[in-house]
């Protein structure tokens, strides 16, 4: 299938439902904010993540007392869900939004399947990711937007969560440093923002943990999520049928 084309006024937006249901470009007044399509999936547009967001430690997590392997595609971590990388199925399509389904796939032990709608507006680009459980599960999920080199990306956070030897955010608090960081943040203050040729955005969620990646290349990340890396070990949100993790995420042309 080919990339689908959202457009309101002044906004203007493709998704791609076969590279796992991403933004794969979102021209706001003009400007391309995201970074185009390269050879590796993890590494382009905005795409959701789910079941998992973030890094999942030795790709195991447990629950019910049992031990689940899951694909290790960051060895020795797993990285960023098992749908990012598939076909999604669209279920819903106007001149001005798009839903897509898929099913968690064969790299997660549980039954259950995600749902991606993104819309348009006037002035802003809408996301909202949807999990959904056929039988109990730990649940988690977030957006991972790459923005191009050119953007100037401002943030304020009141604390970033200290990653231990292995790369792995911790629950410990500390201060927010100087400089380019690859880590989680919490207790967000403004919203971020995010400007390119005077064109500037802000990034709305009802997601608690932000993660902000400076890349070598200069590209920035900031990702959403509804909570730390490896939450589904540390501290799970449990979702059951009839009790599906639902956030949402707005670009919001300022």
């Amino acid at each position: 299938m080919q990339p689908i084309h959202l457009a309101a006024t002044h906004i203007d937006v493709s998704v791609d439902p076969d590279a796992g249901a991403r933004i794969a470009s979102m021209c706001i007044s003009g400007v391309e904010f995201l970074v185009p399509p390269t050879d590796d999936p993890l590494t382009w547009g905005c795409y959701p993540m789910a079941p998992y967001a973030g890094r999942v430690r030795n790709a195991q997590f447990r629950f019910n007392g049992k031990v689940h392997d899951l694909r290790a595609n960051a060895e020795p971590h797993a990285l960023h869900g098992t749908v990012y990388n598939r076909a999604w199925r669209v279920v819903e399509r106007s001149e001005k939004s798009i839903s897509m389904t898929i099913s968690l796939g064969a790299d997660w032990p549980m039954l259950g399947r995600a749902t991606h709608t993104v819309s348009v507006t006037d002035t802003s680009v809408l996301c909202e990711l949807r999990i959904e459980a056929d039988e109990a599960m730990p649940a988690h999920i977030g957006w991972h937007p790459w923005f191009r080199s050119s953007a100037q990306v401002v943030t304020d956070f009141g604390a970033m969560l200290q990653r231990d030897p292995f790369g792995i955010a911790t629950e410990k608090r500390v201060a927010v440093p100087n400089g380019a960081v690859d880590d989680c943040f919490i207790d967000s203050g403004e919203y971020p923002r995010v400007t390119i040729n005077d064109v500037t955005i802000e990034i709305v969620s009802d997601c608690s943990h932000w993660v902000r990646f400076d890349s070598p290349e200069g590209t920035v990340c900031i990702e959403p999520q509804s909570g730390a890396p490896n939450q589904i070990n540390d501290s799970p949100i449990v979702i059951a049928p009839g009790s599906p993790l639902v956030r949402r995420m707005e670009f919001r042309r300022l």
